[in-house]
């Protein structure tokens, strides 16, 4: 077999050109895969966050001392001064701001069962709702932030 004069080396510059190619494809799925990383761990993060503002309302919503020291008078409550509630092991941190809105009928009750409705003309209109905002913030790893707000009622007697 004969081979050209003007052929020889063809083959490794095809070579150092497949190399070239290949190494072009690794650097970008490495930078893929980087990148993916980083995602997953500010997704991590921003959910920690959520969390712990979401934590931070159901305290609200749950505290005893909350609602029934609450009212016109007494318009705001945080705990511990500056809202703060707690600073968990992973870094997250919360807190929350409640404010009384105003005082209105209740709610209706969900006529889902017979008690209910019972319950609900029985009352007579002897209940009253008082409405509160909740803002909730939550600090998770990396100083990812998040926030919640709701409104919340609490029934009491006139």
């Amino acid at each position: 077999m004969k081979t050209r004069r003007n052929e020889r080396g063809m083959v490794l510059a095809l070579a150092l050109w497949m190399l070239v190619i290949l190494g072009l494809l690794g650097t970008v799925a490495l930078s893929m895969t980087n990148t993916e990383i980083r995602l997953a761990g500010n997704n991590r993060n921003t959910q920690a966050a959520f969390f712990a503002a979401d934590a931070a309302v159901q305290y609200a919503r749950t505290a005893p001392t909350v609602f029934p020291t609450m009212g016109p008078a007494v318009p705001t409550w945080q705990p511990g001064g500056d809202g703060t509630i707690a600073v968990g092991a992973n870094g997250t941190a919360q807190n929350v701001l409640v404010t009384y809105l105003r005082e209105g009928p209740a709610p209706p009750l969900p006529a889902v069962t017979d008690q209910a409705i019972q319950v609900n003309e029985e009352s007579g209109g002897s209940f009253k709702g008082l409405y509160f905002l909740i803002q909730a913030n939550g600090v998770g790893p990396n100083n990812a932030q998040a926030g919640i707000e709701t409104l919340t009622a609490t029934i009491v007697p006139k």
